[in-house]
């Protein structure tokens, strides 16, 4: 997987290019979508997001183990601007998954890593219960005594990822009721799940319109300022998927 899915400058094939939609579906890490958290910056995107973010999404001048960081920007080892096919069309590479201490590159004594592939894990077996809880009996009710509430189940979830406590967005959405608690938990499954073969059957599972998957694919564009040395991100289409 790390030669496959590696970005280019340090030898790998860069297969896997995250959207731009899927990284801002990651909250702030207080719990607060960007698009309503007051300490989102445009100009610095990728600070103060929630830590499943950076545990996903390899994006610019990351840190990746002891590796040198990625440079997707403009004339970047790992922009496409290098003239290099394997690099991210999107600019993104993945994170999840990838041992950073693996060394692919030629002429080196090459390293491996063991990989455990998860049938089942303990975060979709909170975010099921959530789903179902909420839609039986909404966010905080509990007739049965299982024990959690949905709320309560899905803010296990979240305070493992490292949403700071406590979390005021679940406690404003659960007390807005199902329908607001059903697209947060929808959302949790899209980052928690990412790259797990679950999305595309839970959209068709919801019989969300077709609108979900026939998205234009976003990606972003990267620009340093060589005296300031500060980045300047801008967004643009790639391609339309049609299913």
């Amino acid at each position: 997987p790390e030669r496959e899915n590696f970005y280019p400058s340090i030898w790998g094939y860069g297969r896997t290019n995250p959207s731009q939609q899927l990284v801002d579906a990651f909250p702030m890490r207080n719990g607060y979508p960007i698009d309503e958290a007051v300490n989102y910056d445009k100009k610095n995107p990728y600070e103060n997001r929630d830590n499943r973010f950076s545990l996903t999404i390899l994006f610019n001048d990351a840190t990746f183990g002891s590796n040198p960081k990625p440079q997707i920007y403009v004339g970047g080892l790992d922009h496409e601007s290098t003239l290099n096919q394997r690099t991210s069309r999107t600019g993104y590479y993945l994170r999840k998954f990838m041992n950073p201490a693996v060394n692919i590159i030629p002429g080196t004594t090459a390293s491996t890593a063991k990989h455990y592939y998860v049938f089942f894990r303990k975060a979709e077996l909170w975010l099921n219960y959530a789903e179902a809880a909420n839609e039986a009996w909404g966010p905080n009710e509990n007739p049965l005594g299982m024990s959690k509430t949905s709320k309560v189940a899905l803010g296990e979830l979240r305070r493992r990822a490292g949403i700071s406590q406590p979390d005021t967005y679940l406690e404003n959405t659960a007390a807005a009721g199902v329908d607001k608690m059903r697209l947060l938990i929808q959302n949790e499954r899209r980052i928690e799940l990412c790259f797990e073969n679950q999305r595309f059957f839970d959209v068709r599972r919801w019989l969300l319109p077709l609108d979900s998957l026939n998205q234009t694919i976003k990606g972003v564009v990267i620009t340093k300022d060589l005296e300031t040395e500060k980045f300047d991100y801008a967004y643009y289409d790639i391609e339309q998927r049609n299913f």
